[in-house]
């Protein structure tokens, strides 16, 4: 069960007015993910690999995420790596496989990453079918070879590595792209520093349909399409949906190499991520999971995903709260110190260079946008952050910073949501369109439901 951080002193005052998604498990028809579905990847897999007309040795690059998503890496690169061991068995020819880790413009893996990609890749070391090693993304590599994508998973005749892709991602709602997975990591987990930049630019986040849950008539989907169309080798789909009710556990495993693994995948994180409510409530405390609560930047999505749904569940004017100790600050990466620079112009002339009445000076670097759809989301709403050491840029920009939520004089109907990443509740007053059980609590914190 997932659980809000242990940050939640003052909540007793709150108790009776607060409603939760803690039971979302038993309000919604869906099933966790059938243990045959990864067989079934195995054999589609090998198939796809077994045919595959190249020379040989056949180079493979397998694309997972980095920390920042809540995928182990043994969850699924042993079932990945068998499948290639049985196709290489099949081709009677060695592949090699290089896992790449997809960071984009964040910081390099920690070490217990690293730890655990390396325990997930060991079985593998001594099988005569295989080359397996691994790597971290680096912009400035594809930046050095002058390529638009890391050169690992172009193909051999547009100057890369690799005769065949495979990407692995985890499908949930997503501030631009609509939902993440599918193409989204290649062309910016995998991108150089142009691409990312040109994928976050303010022209681009100011177009229409370019939001939140939404993948039809998107232009940043159909972008993150198209570039990895045209550069990337020939891509082998695996999107998973996370399971809203155990972190770390998948709901549903699709794919294919035809890209309609990501729409089907799609399909169901609709039906099992996105909540929709009768009501709209006074404020809403938000957790984050641990792999996004390390800094300001990864947390922060919780309060834009909800503020900016065209539909918010909280009311105008009112109160988000963020529950995050944020230990690393506002991030360690590249995209993370542009986040934190933009922060520090201020919420108003972000406002006016988003709505095109303030010249920016410079580029917008790749993370700088996050702080421009925070501003958006502050002028909605009152946002606060519980829990967090001293983040003046942040403070500056009109985020309330508070050691505890007794602090923020919280009053009306809140709600409480365990993590927007893979539970996002919006207003639908539809009737018959929304849920009416919802849990009530009564003598218990956050946290406490069964």
């Amino acid at each position: 069960m997932r659980a809000m951080p242990d940050k939640n002193k003052g909540v007793g005052k709150l108790l009776g007015t607060i409603t939760s998604l803690h039971e979302i498990k038993a309000m919604r028809n869906w099933r966790p993910c059938d243990p045959r579905r990864q067989h079934q990847l195995a054999a589609q897999l090998t198939g796809w690999l077994a045919t595959a007309t190249s020379p040989d040795p056949l180079h493979l690059t397998i694309v997972i995420p980095d920390e920042t998503r809540p995928l182990a890496p043994e969850r699924v690169l042993p079932s990945v790596l068998d499948a290639v061991a049985e196709a290489s068995r099949r081709r009677g020819a060695l592949i090699r496989a290089t896992v790449l880790i997809a960071t984009g413009l964040h910081r390099a893996p920690g070490a217990a990453f690293v730890q655990a990609v390396e325990r997930a890749l060991e079985p593998f070391a001594r099988d005569p079918a295989l080359e397996v090693t691994w790597h971290v993304h680096d912009p400035g590599e594809a930046d050095k070879a002058s390529k638009p994508l890391n050169p690992l998973v172009m193909s051999r005749r547009q100057g890369g590595g690799a005769d065949r892709v495979v990407v692995v991602g985890l499908v949930e709602p997503h501030q631009y792209a609509g939902f993440s997975g599918g193409s989204k990591a290649l062309s910016v987990g995998c991108g150089s520093t142009e691409t990312i930049r040109s994928m976050h630019s303010l022209e681009l986040l100011r177009q229409p349909g370019v939001q939140i849950g939404k993948v039809e008539g998107n232009p940043f989907r159909e972008r993150l399409d198209q570039i990895a169309a045209r550069h990337a080798a020939p891509t082998f789909t695996v999107a998973l949906v996370p399971d809203p009710t155990e972190e770390g556990e998948i709901a549903g495993l699709f794919a294919d190499a035809s890209g309609r693994a990501f729409d089907a995948a799609v399909t169901m994180a609709r039906r099992v991520l996105v909540v929709p409510l009768r009501r709209q409530f006074d404020f809403a405390l938000l957790g984050v999971p641990e792999s996004k609560a390390a800094s300001l930047y990864q947390a922060s999505r919780a309060l834009t995903y909800l503020a900016l749904h065209d539909s918010p569940c909280v009311k105008p004017g009112g109160t988000l709260v963020l529950m995050a100790r944020c230990p690393e600050g506002f991030g360690q990466g590249r995209g993370e110190r542009a986040f934190q620079e933009a922060l520090g112009r201020g919420k108003d002339k972000l406002l006016a260079e988003l709505a095109g009445k303030r010249k920016v000076v410079g580029p917008v670097d790749g993370g700088a946008q996050r702080a421009y759809v925070l501003a958006r989301a502050m002028s909605r709403y009152r946002c606060a952050l519980v829990g967090a050491g001293d983040l003046p840029e942040a403070a500056h920009a009109g985020l309330t910073l508070a050691s505890d939520i007794s602090a923020l004089g919280l009053a009306g109907a809140g709600l409480i949501v365990d993590d927007p990443f893979v539970l996002m509740p919006y207003h639908d007053a539809r009737e018959g369109a929304a849920f009416d059980r919802l849990v009530e609590l009564s003598d218990r914190a956050p946290g406490g439901a069964a």
